[in-house]
């Protein structure tokens, strides 16, 4: 079969085209997911709920940080007060550690 160049061309770019789209909207769910964390889609398929259209929109519009959704704000302030009560518990932890083998090299002196 004879193609001429224009439909090379345009088939080429057809392919090329679909493979960018695809690797932006594998980027863009990425960040979504880091960013929103349990409000981000695992798939395509079920597209973006509405906070996540609601951050699409922010970064197309420009907003500024303060703009963006409070639930994400509140989510990530419930992370890091996980992280950081696990890390006080690691050094509660390490501090009685300490005690005890101070009370017990006492003990033998």
């Amino acid at each position: 079969m004879k193609y001429t160049f224009d439909e090379l061309v345009a088939a080429r770019a057809k392919v090329r085209m679909g493979e960018k789209i695809s690797e932006f909207r594998i980027a863009i769910m990425k960040a979504m997911q880091k960013l929103c964390l349990s409000f981000a889609p695992t798939s395509w398929t079920y597209g973006y709920p509405d906070l996540g259209k609601k951050c699409l929109s922010f970064v197309a519009n420009g907003a500024r940080e303060s703009e963006w959704p409070p639930e994400l704000w509140e989510a990530e302030r419930e992370i890091v007060g996980k992280e950081l009560m696990a890390t006080m518990d690691a050094m509660q932890q390490a501090i009685v550690a300490v005690q005890k083998q101070e009370s017990k090299e006492g003990a033998n002196d």
